[in-house]
Formats: C-alpha cells, structure tokens, sequence
C-alpha cells in the first residue's frame, strides 16, 4: 500500500487505535491517566477527506509488479493543499548506521552528534554533494533522533524496549521462546523470575571464564564477598564473589543478582543471610557437576553478619576474616562518638585521641591475645588515673567508654582472630603462603564496584538515566564480563610480549625492587628541604613551638656552648602523665642535627628534618625575641642532603636502641614537665590542628601508609601454637559473639523507644494505617522468632544455619511462567550514605 501525501484524520486515528487498545485488553481495561487527551497533529498536511492512494502487487524474487489498483486521482482541496506542518524526513541510512556503531562502542550522545556535524561539515556522507532539491533524506542528528538511536542500538543487541523487562529476560532465558539468546542461557546457572508480591526475582551469573578464575584463583584460595545497589532502575541487589589472580588483580568469579522484597525501605537492606545462602548453594554446587569439591579456605568480608552467616552456611571450614578498613571505620565512628567533636583547644582531648588511634593500630598487630588484652588494659587503668584531675576529666571518661566498648565487643577470643595479625597468620598457613599474600581488605572489590557503575554502567546509560533492569541484565553478561575478561587477555599477552622482547631484564618485580631498597643504607639526617609554601613538618613545628612542648633544654658539658640538647613531648603525651612519651633533640652550631622520634629515624634521609626539630628552632627564635638579653647562639639546619649525610659522617651519632628512643624523663625535670602541661591545658588557643575528616578512600590510603612506614618495632610474625590451636574452628564462634553483642545493643536502643510507644497506645486509640499494619505484622514475626530462638537456647540445641538447595541438573533454571511475570519495585537514584554503625 503505497498512501498519499495528503494526510489523515487524527482523531479518527485515536479513536481507532483506542477501540485497538480496549480490545485486546479485556473488559477490565483502564484508560491510561491523559488518554482520553486530543492528540497533537503531526502529519504535514491538513485532512482534506481525500482517499487517493495505489495498492501495487509485486512478485517478490524478481519485484516484478503484477498489479496496480486503488484510487489515483486526488480530490481538489488536496490538490491544492498546502504544507503547514513540517514532514516527518528520515535520517540517512549512512548517518544512522555511523551513529549506532559510535554508541555500541560507548560514545555518548553528545559526542555522537559531534562527529555527526564535523562529517556534514566536510561533506563526507555519500550524496550530500548532491543537489539538494532532489534529497529525501536529511543528514543532521536532531534532538528528537536519541529516543530512535537508543532503540534501534536496543533492536540491534535483541532487546524488545516496548515489552516489559521481567517478561524479556524470561523469554531470553527460555529455551522455546523466539526471543532465546543462548549467549545469555548459557552464563546463567540460576534464574527465578518473581512471580508473587512476595517473591523475588533471582539471577546467578557465572560465565565460562568466570568458571575457569574460580578452579585457578578461589579454589583453596581466597575470595570476597561484597554487595552494592543502585545499578540499575530497579530494587535490585549485586552481590560479587572475587579473587585475586597472581598479578595481584582481582577477578570476578560470581554475580548474585535479586530483588528487594516489597515493602523494603532501603534497597541496601533488602537482604538476609537466607538469599545469600540460597546464590552461594547453587554456586557451588553447579561448580561441583563435573565431580570435583569446591573449598575456598579464606573469604574476607566487612563486618556485615548476614554475608559472613551465609558464607559459613555453605563453607563450614572456611576461615573468616574481617576488612581492616570497615574495622577501622567502626571503631572511629565509636571513637567520634564518645570523645566528640576535637576542634579547638581540648589538648587533652586531642591527645587521648592520638593515643588511641596508637592503640588501635597495635590491636590490628598484636598475635597473642593476652596481649590484646594487656593493651586496652593497659590504656584503662592510665585513663582511670587521670580521672582524678578536672581538665582530664571528661576526656578520660570518654576513653574509658570507648576502651570497654572495644573490650566488650570487638576483644572476644573467637571475634579477634577475624581481625587481628594472628587470624591473617592462620589463613596464611591454610593456604600454604606468606601472610603479605593474605589480603588485608576488600579493597580489590570496592574498586571493582566503582569501575562498574561509574565505567561500564555509566557509560551504558542515556542522558544520565538509570538503565532498565532487563537491558542492564543483558549488558553484564553480553558486554561488562566479556570486555573484563578480554582486557585481562591482553595485559596477559602484553606481558608475556614484554618477556619475550627484553627478556625481563629491564622490568624489575616489585618486589625485588622492594628488597633493593631495602638493602639500600641510608641514614637519619636533619637537613631543611626547599618549597615555595611551608612543608607540614615546618607548620607542625611551628605549632610545637606555639603550644610550648620544647622543654628542658641545656648545653651539653665538654661542648660548651656549641651542642644544645632538648626534649619535646610527643603528641601521644598525656596530660598529667608520670611518664609522658618525649623525644631527645640535638642541634650543633655546624648545622648537625637529630632526634630519637621514629619519623626522623626512618624517614629524615628522603623527607628531612622532622616536625620536632623545626619546633626547637622556632622555639629559639621566640626565646630569642622573649629575652633578648639572654645570649643564645644562632642553630641553623642545611638547606643540602648531601650537607647534612656529610655532618652526619663528621659527628657519627650513636644509634638508639629501640628502649632508647622513649628514655624515661629523670625525676627531676618531672616537675617541670607536670607543670607545662597543666600550663598548656589553662592556655587558650593552644589546640593542636584537628586532622581533617578522612573520606573512605583517604581512610584507606593512611592504613596502608600506616602499615607500611616502618615507624613502630612490630614483634615477629609469628603465631604461638597454643593460639593457633584454639583459633582452630573458632570463626562460627565469632559470628555468634557479633551477633550476641549486636543484639544486646539493638535491645537497648530499641526498649526505652517501645516503653514510650506503650505509653502513647495507653493514652490514645490510633486509626489503622500503612505503617501500623506493618509494626503489628513485624511485632508478631519477632514475637515467634524470640520464642523459638530461646526455647532452642534453653534446650542447647544449635540453630540451623545450613541451608539445602536441590538443584537437578547443570543448567536446569526455573519453569517459565511468563503470564505471571512480576517487576522488581522501582527504585530512584540514590546516593552512597557514609557509615556512622559502631558494629
């Protein structure tokens, strides 16, 4: 049927695909919300009433036309019919095609119509030097072309946008549907679709690669295990198990994708242990088809109960340890929380900070637990003392809170060997290597989510708009785990070219590189390094100077007046201390200098002098301009490493041993010590700078610089076999400890809030709601769930946490129920909250 160019009815248009709509919708049909609306005219002509059109016949192997029928003539208005509307012109075919292949390789819009107007600009589209009258195509991507494009770029990977998401991904996972995409069937070994509003929709993605990382880098390995949200426009969830592969990259090796239940207020909630455990059973077992037994030895986890529940559930002999980083993160919400806010002056405060964040890193180090013990005590009974002194006073009480939350919660047996250097020591023996090769964090992971949603999703998404659960479904397997795995392809050849080329000579490992510097001497020395602005050790010193922590200072007898010795209190100092921490300065009239801190020992011969000796220089400088009348001869530093490792040859300092770089203070400079501190304490404005509030990334980088700097004498590695024994199997242990101790606080929290919602119901008869509804259904859930949890304590019955999952054979995935199809709950773009939990 070939119509005229003199338009159509439009109404009679709408009236007719709306008696269409209703007609295969049912008696039951409603009327979309603005339907029943006049539609816009669109065609370019007006409606003239004129029927003229031909219906031409044609054999379709040779086109040979067999009849031409209709009505030829048009009738005088359309004759004479004038355009008033502009027509409908398509785009180029040369154009389109351009334009789709710039987007499916990950070109924005934007950049698509970019190239679009450079190509029209040097005429390279095929006919566009031809005359312009004779075109019937148009060659400039409009504003109204993206809806087309993001289609047809849909069409062209078989996605069906006007059918809904749930019911394409069930036909594409459906052996006898027309719409079977055997890409898609193949890397999914799990699919439930949600067909009940309680139900959930389910996905297990593994690929053939995948598969093969698992046998080479999980198995009697390693894995984590973490989960992230806002990935697509719907309540789903993606959980990734990853390992890490030889060049220390991490390597997916599972995607656990389903729905949050109905009625769930926070998508990154909308789990339990049970879910987890369900994707986990059917991972492993469809790993085990071919005979073999699947047993990872380590998986490491933030210190969420659900996912290390789930994992013991379906590993029982797996070992678990917990993410330095989310430990560290706890316990500085904790830590914010009970000292509160340090801006200011509160040196105290400050400094029981700074001491416990020491703290916490030697916690994180210790191998023995007695020795953990010993640690927090230690600090307890200090702090205790100080409570005696009104400036110290609140700042030690909110130590001492802080000091029995970690004892209580985080210092059980079976709980610190998840997080401490002994429990990384025990999985380095499970898996038979050096504990550096036991990862410290879920840093591989967390990277890989942010690669993931800010790379490859973000790049998939159009106009910044959240993607369609099914398109976002198609895109992981089709597009994201293919370009991972081929990108791992080719850093692997490229490697291996590298070896074949140069033969390796030239390209050191790290870690030889690592043991070269480390045989490198090098010694502490005090030179001043050259920058445009102060370094933080010059404005560090500057404020040792203005807080008045030099103390002590004399001439050294046989040098008269050319060697001045000093002492300066750490930042670790507490005020009122009997033996507050305090480092020994030197400084000779020659430029000769040092200290005994551990930043000046290892760190001076790359960075310079440290933030101590700058303050004795500026101390000087006050004294100077305080008593002029006093004769203090001029110190200075060199401006030259060379000048200072040259001094340093001359005067060959001794070296201190590791008992002498904190020397007790004599009994005599006590008092005077004493004294300064409380000084400090009365004076106004004397705070020491607050450190700025860390973002995760920030946190992360000052771990690891923390772990690395070598400023603290940590005890050998080692465990002792009497911990290593009781370590054995404890870590089901530590899981019921968090949880007890997670209880026992959401109880307490909870109680005094339900004794005053009991009052309110006492005084006033509530009208039933929503929300009510939910609370009495959660009340009676909790009531039954309390009942059989005690009555299984009372009966030292262990609960059952292990969760049988039947699957029948290797790629078997659900029965296909399109007619009763559900969607996930929509979901708007939500924006990551930072953590304030303690547990």
């Amino acid at each position: 049927m070939t119509s005229s160019a003199c338009g159509y009815s439009t109404p009679e248009r709408q009236a007719r695909e709306e008696k269409k709509k209703a007609l295969h919708s049912g008696p039951n049909h409603t009327a979309a919300p603005g339907s029943d609306q006049p539609w816009l005219w669109h065609v370019a002509y007006n409606f003239s009433g004129c029927l003229a059109h031909a219906d031409i016949t044609y054999r379709t192997s040779d086109r040979q036309i067999l009849r031409i029928t209709g009505i030829l003539n048009h009738n005088q208005a359309c004759q004479h019919a004038r355009l008033v509307r502009r027509p409908a012109i398509p785009l180029h075919p040369q154009v389109y095609n351009i334009a789709l292949k710039q987007l499916q390789d990950g070109a924005s819009l934007q950049a698509v119509k970019i190239t679009n107007q450079r190509l029209i600009s040097s005429s390279s589209y095929a006919g566009l030097r031809d005359d312009p009258q004779f075109r019937n195509a148009r060659y400039l991507i409009l504003r109204t072309d993206s809806s087309r494009l993001y289609r047809a770029l849909a069409h062209l990977k078989g996605i069906k946008t006007s059918q809904l998401p749930e019911v394409n991904i069930d036909r594409w996972l459906n052996p006898t549907s027309s719409a079977y995409q055997p890409l898609l069937h193949q890397a999914v070994l799990h699919y439930a679709p949600r067909t009940s509003k309680e139900g959930r929709f389910e996905a297990c993605v593994v690929s053939k690669e995948m598969e093969e990382a698992t046998w080479n880098y999980g198995h009697n390995s390693q894995i984590i295990l973490d989960g992230t949200f806002g990935v697509c426009d719907s309540r789903l969830l993606l959980f990734i198990v990853m390992a890490v592969d030889d060049a220390s990259h991490g390597v997916p090796l599972a995607f656990f994708l389903f729905s949050a239940p109905t009625g769930n207020r926070q998508t990154s909630a909308g789990y339990n242990s049970q879910i987890l455990t369900l994707m986990l059973q059917k991972w492993k077992v469809w790993l085990e088809h071919n005979g073999r037994t699947f047993e990872p030895k380590v998986a490491i986890t933030d210190t969420d109960t659900k996912e290390r529940a789930a994992l013991l559930a379906v590993f029982p002999a797996l070992i678990l340890l917990l993410c330095k980083f989310h430990l560290r993160q706890c316990w500085t919400n904790k830590r914010r929380t009970s000292l509160g806010s340090c801006e200011g002056s509160d040196y105290a405060k400050q400094q029981v900070k700074s001491r416990l964040q020491g703290l916490e890193i030697s916690l994180i180090e210790s191998t023995e637990h007695h020795q953990a013990l010993g640690l927090v005590r230690t600090e307890h009974i200090h702090h205790t003392k100080l409570l005696q002194y009104s400036e110290t006073k609140a700042s030690s009480e909110a130590a001492v809170k802080y000091l029995d939350y970690l004892e209580g919660y985080w210092l059980s047996f079976s709980l610190w060997g998840s997080w401490s250097l002994a429990g990384r020591l025990r999985a380095a023996k499970a898996m038979n290597r050096a504990v550096e090769g036991v990862l410290p964090t879920t840093n591989h992971l967390e990277s890989f989510n942010r690669v993931l949603k800010r790379g490859y999703i973000r790049q998939s998404e159009k106009g910044g708009k959240r993607l369609h659960f099914d398109v976002f479904f198609h895109y992981l397997i089709s597009s994201i785990i293919p370009a991972i795995f081929e990108a791992r392809h080719h850093e692997k050849n490229y490697a291996a070219w590298i070896g074949l080329r140069f033969g390796g000579s030239p390209f050191l490992s790290r870690s030889s590189t690592v043991e070269q510097s480390a045989a490198t001497v090098v010694h502490p020395v005090a030179w001043i390094v050259n920058s445009s602005e102060p370094t933080t050790r010059q404005l560090e010193g500057y404020d040792i100077a203005r807080h008045r922590r030099i103390f002590s200072m004399y001439y050294v007898d046989g040098h008269g007046t050319d060697l001045l010795e000093a002492r300066c209190l750490s930042s670790k100092a507490i005020p009122f201390d009997p033996s507050p921490i305090s480092y020994i300065l030197r400084l000779h009239k020659d430029g000769f200098g040092s200290c005994t801190c551990p930043d000046f020992q290892y760190h001076s011969f790359h960075t310079g002098a440290c933030k101590h000796l700058y303050g004795l220089l500026n101390h000087l400088a006050l004294v100077r301009v305080a008593h002029p009348q006093t004769p203090i001869p001029l110190f200075s530093l060199p401006t030259d490493r060379e000048d200072a490792v040259r001094l340093w040859g001359q005067h060959m300092p001794p070296t201190h041993p590791p008992d002498s770089l904190n020397p007790p203070v004599p009994s005599s400079q006590l008092l005077n010590t004493i004294s300064t501190l409380a000084d400090l304490i009365k004076l106004p404005g004397t705070g020491l700078i607050e450190e700025a509030e860390l973002t995760d990334e920030e946190m992360r980088e000052a771990e690891s610089s923390i772990a690395g700097s070598g400023c603290e004498e940590v005890e050998a590695e080692v465990i002792s076999e009497a911990t290593s024994t009781r370590l054995h199997g404890t870590d089901r242990q530590g899981l019921q400890d968090q949880l007890h101790i997670q209880l026992n606080h959401t109880v307490q929290r909870l109680l005094p809030q339900l004794y005053h919602l009991e009052l309110i119901l006492k005084d006033f008869i509530p009208v039933r709601t929503t929300d009510l509804t939910e609370l009495e259904t959660l009340f009676a859930r909790l009531h039954t769930s309390l009942n059989t949890q005690i009555t299984l304590a009372d009966q030292a019955v262990e609960p059952v946490d292990s969760l049988e999952v039947h699957v029948p054979s290797r790629r078997k995935l659900c029965e296909f129920l399109s007619g009763d199809l559900r969607p996930p709950s929509p979901e708007t773009r939500q924006v990551r909250k930072k953590s304030y939990g303690v547990y």
